[in-house]
Parts: C-alpha cells; sequence; structure tokens
C-alpha cells in the first residue's frame, strides 16, 4: 500500500488538478468575506468569521471525498496495473488504502490552508460590518470554537464524503460519467440542501437537508461554532435551534449510511 500511495502522491504532483484543493477553498473565503451581514457587532462579526470558515471547511471535505478520492480512484480503476491486479500482491484494501491515504493527505493540506488565509484575511481586516458608517472589523479566533465537536463533525463529514465518492466510483463506467454523477450531487448539496450558503437558511432547505446525509455533518459544524444551539427553543432570528435528539441524529445518521454505502460499494466494486 505505501508504495502505491508514493506513485500515486508523484503522478497526481505532476497535474495542474493538484492545485484545486488549494484554489477552491480561497475562492470560498474571498466569496464569503464579502456576504458578512450590515450591523453587525464585534462579537458577531467575529462569530461571522467562524460560521464562513466552517462553511469552506465543510465543502473542501465534501470535495476531498467526492471529486478528490473519487476521481483518483476511477482513473486508477481504469489502468492497467489493476487491471491485473490478480496477478500481484495488491488487494482490494491496499488499493482503497492508498488512495484514501492520499486523499486525506491532500485534504489535511487544504485544512491547514482555509485557517491560514483565515488569519491573513482577518489581519488584513477584510472580514468586516459597516454599522452606523463605521466599519466593524473582527478577526479570527479559534478559541471561540467548540473543538470537540469540531473534531466529531470532521470524522462525520469525511466518513459520509469518502463513502460516497467511494459508491459513485464503484459503478461509474468512465470519468466522464463520474463527473456528471459528482458534480449533479455537489451542486445539489450544495445549493439545495444548503451547505453554500452560511448561516441561516429558508426552512425548505432545511427540509430537504433531511434527505442528505452531508446535511446532518454540516450542522455539527454549525454546532461547533455557535452558529446552531442545541436545547434552547430561543427567539434570535439568526441562530437555529435544534433539540438534542437532533444533535444525535446528526452523528448517527451520516456515520451508519457511511458504513451501510462503503460496504456496498465494496460488493460492486470491479477492477476491469
Amino acid at each position: 500500500m505505501g508504495s502505491l500511495y508514493k506513485l500515486i502522491t508523484k503522478t497526481n504532483l505532476k497535474s495542474p488538478m493538484t492545485a484545486f484543493p488549494l484554489i477552491f477553498p480561497l475562492i470560498m473565503i474571498l466569496m464569503y468575506s464579502v456576504l458578512i451581514p450590515e450591523d453587525l457587532s464585534v462579537q458577531e462579526v467575529n462569530s461571522a468569521i467562524l460560521i464562513v470558515l466552517m462553511t469552506a471547511i465543510s465543502l473542501i471535505t465534501m470535495q476531498s471525498g467526492l471529486m478528490g478520492f473519487g476521481f483518483n480512484f476511477v482513473k486508477l480503476k481504469k489502468s492497467v496495473m489493476l487491471r491485473r491486479i490478480g496477478a500481484t500482491k495488491l488487494s482490494k484494501t491496499d488499493v482503497l488504502g492508498a488512495v484514501v491515504l492520499y486523499g486525506l493527505t491532500i485534504w489535511l493540506i487544504s485544512m491547514i490552508w482555509i485557517f491560514i488565509w483565515g488569519y491573513i484575511f482577518s489581519s488584513a481586516g477584510l472580514f468586516y460590518s459597516i454599522k452606523d458608517g463605521n466599519h466593524i472589523v473582527g478577526h479570527l479566533n479559534i478559541l471561540n470554537i467548540d473543538w470537540p465537536m469540531f473534531i466529531g463533525a470532521t470524522i462525520v463529514m469525511v466518513l459520509i464524503s469518502y463513502s460516497i465518492g467511494l459508491f459513485f466510483a464503484s459503478f461509474a463506467k468512465n470519468d466522464s460519467v463520474f463527473q456528471a454523477i459528482v458534480m449533479t450531487y455537489f451542486f445539489f448539496v450544495g445549493l439545495l440542501g444548503g451547505l453554500m450558503i452560511p448561516g441561516v437558511v429558508p426552512d425548505w432547505m432545511i427540509y430537504v437537508g433531511y434527505v442528505i446525509p452531508h446535511s446532518y455533518a454540516n450542522e455539527l459544524y454549525g454546532i461547533a461554532t455557535g452558529s446552531v444551539v442545541v436545547g434552547y427553543a430561543g427567539t434570535n432570528p439568526e441562530i437555529i435551534y435544534i433539540s438534542q435528539a437532533k444533535e444525535i441524529a446528526d452523528f448517527i445518521v451520516p456515520i451508519v449510511l457511511s458504513f451501510v454505502i462503503t460496504f456496498g460499494a465494496i460488493k460492486i466494486l470491479k477492477f476491469d
């Protein structure tokens, strides 16, 4: 597995597609930095910054599993080397492990990259709200993140993203079919499921999110930043309130689905 991981890494480092996981989060931060509402206090701007970063992290994690891992796996599945897997010491587990490890490596770099740019934008005063004609500049403070919840949300998001990416790759006949499926799902989840929209979303998006596994994991990021509050029926229209049962479901539903989807994908997976 280690040798295959090195081979995949060396091959992909020569491709311009490697830059996408670095460019994509930067574009997200640039775009969302101008969407911070007006008339916010410094504390509210600070919270909005965290929501922006969590949105970028949620999307880049989903992209890592669907497009990064999935696309690389489709290419490997069609390679001459894997068509002759029976004549080598490689097993399905070795191949999956190497591709997943490569995907997680690039994903981890992207995560660090997001926080670096968050601090750069914060230090440059590019996250701000205009209140009474004055610029209210916020600053990134990672101490305001509920880190245990953030880690839990990230694990859940990785599991569901990579399992669905594997599922799509397991039956996609070629690169074009895989890209069409993934892009359709990605934008369906991002736009209709509300993952691309930081903060409060319309009620109908919340209902659509009930049938989208990624929406459950994304809500956990909201809990980690305080934009989603558990167990309190408040009245602040800028905050989403959920029950403790919903919080538990946000963990259980995507985890169970990820194992079921992975098991199904491995069963139908063939190196042809």
